[in-house]
């Protein structure tokens, strides 16, 4: 009787598709439980009761598939498919009548219509907000003995709200974005507390290096919190310097706390965040610039960091704070070419002369040329060891790197400026006997 039942609930549960269930393949999944509980009475073995709960978990997950399910439905069955998963596991391990391995597949069968469950919420247009709302009710009320699964529901929520978290901050909407983080960090916590009792170790691993990142998480709201503060009193400040002729934004001491914030944030956060640190040097730079000019040497340290720190982690970032740096930074840069092509042919028609007997000795070739400079322009670098011999002129390349490094700006910082000026023609025409010789 028990074979006799169990084939006939099987051949009932075969003839129902396995998409898209209807009204009619519902009766039919009746009729297949009903011969199921039939042949669990006539089980005699530890080996049979596992099997047929299995099957009648299986009736229970199919009827998930019904097309016209509402929510209360889906919770109802999905805690009735597992009721019959503990009590085909219960079963199956007592005196190990069942191979581990059709234990394992039991649980990854339920585990794989929990996942094609919360897929469906896509498929469905909800929206990611609405499928958190979903899952955190189907956690609530999900009977899950030994939570094996609540697990899984917590981890999905988690994800779901890493992409809104990242979607809010998308948007600039740092508010709701902390929000939704003060949750996600209460369900992860939670998580935590349930995955500590499971055996899924890929999902203990991930949850527990979340939990860890929880701190930094947190962190960067308040650097971002710092940040804006430091923001809003600065165009404060400019609305006041607009408003009022006699304003002196370096009199302000609203821009001093302004700057203060600024630096703090940096000093507390210094390579955590980088788009962050990097508005925060562009802000600095910009109320330098407001107060002292472009002339001024900090305004350009600030710009040269908050471009820097932009194109670490992006090089075609769009934020506002970068492009004006970057665009300001290539007018400082064009400034400084310009002021210092104009300082070159000042003194080359001051010392036309000397600069007439540079390039007549240019013209008599590389080796020519440095021969004359080491006894006509003679580099403090070079020492009385400092020797090129005429072999060292078949690698020509290595010889040059060589001399170049006695010329270098680095090499003369203490020299006057008469000197640096003829080391600056003297590094022209060797970098240009280099490139021949790449």
């Amino acid at each position: 009787m028990f074979e006799t039942q169990k084939k006939q609930g099987n051949d009932l549960y075969i003839s129902v598709k396995s998409k898209d269930i209807n009204k009619t393949d519902l009766k039919i999944l009746k009729e297949a439980e009903l011969h199921y509980l039939k042949a669990f009475t006539f089980a005699s073995t530890d080996d049979e009761k596992s099997s047929i709960q299995k099957n009648l978990m299986m009736v229970e997950l199919k009827r998930l598939l019904y097309v016209n399910q509402d929510f209360e439905y889906q919770i109802n069955q999905f805690n009735l498919a597992l009721i019959r998963y503990y009590e085909a596991k219960s079963f199956g391990e007592i005196e190990n009548c069942k191979p581990q391995k059709w234990i394992s597949d039991l649980g990854s069968t339920v585990s794989t219509y929990l996942k094609n469950m919360c897929q469906d919420l896509q498929k469905k247009g909800y929206k990611l907000a609405q499928q958190v709302t979903f899952l955190s009710q189907l956690k609530e009320k999900v009977q899950d003995q030994r939570g094996e699964f609540k697990v899984k529901i917590f981890f999905q929520i988690i994800k779901i709200q890493e992409q809104i978290i990242e979607e809010f901050k998308t948007q600039k909407n740092l508010n709701k974005a902390e929000n939704e983080f003060f949750y996600y960090s209460q369900n992860v916590q939670q998580a935590n507390l349930i995955a500590e009792e499971s055996n899924e170790e890929l999902i203990k691993i991930d949850i527990q290096d979340r939990l860890q990142q929880l701190s930094k998480g947190q962190a960067e709201y308040d650097a971002i919190r710092l940040l804006n503060q430091g923001k809003n009193i600065f165009q404060e400040c400019l609305k006041q310097k607009q408003q009022q002729s006699s304003y002196k934004m370096i009199d302000s001491e609203e821009i001093w706390q302004a700057i203060d914030l600024f630096k703090s944030l940096i000093k507390n956060y210094e390579g955590n965040y980088f788009m962050i640190e990097g508005e925060a040097f562009a802000n600095l730079g910009f109320i330098q610039q407001e107060m002292f000019g472009n002339q001024s040497t900090k305004f350009r340290e600030y710009m040269h960091s908050a471009v820097t720190l932009g194109l670490s982690i992006d090089s075609y970032c769009s934020e506002d704070w970068f492009v004006k740096s970057k665009n300001t930074l290539k007018i400082l840069q064009k400034q400084e070419i310009e002021r210092d092509q104009a300082l070159r042919d000042k003194w080359r028609q001051e010392n036309k002369e000397l600069y007439d007997k540079v390039v007549e000795e240019k013209s008599k070739g590389v080796k020519s040329f440095i021969q004359w400079i080491m006894v006509a322009h003679k580099s403090p670098n070079q020492d009385e060891a400092f020797v090129i011999t005429e072999s060292d002129y078949s690698n020509m390349k290595k010889t040059l790197l060589r001399v170049i490094r006695l010329y270098h700006s680095d090499k003369i910082i203490n020299q006057t400026e008469h000197f640096k000026n003829i080391a600056r023609e003297i590094m022209f025409i060797l970098n240009a006997f280099f490139e021949t010789y790449k």
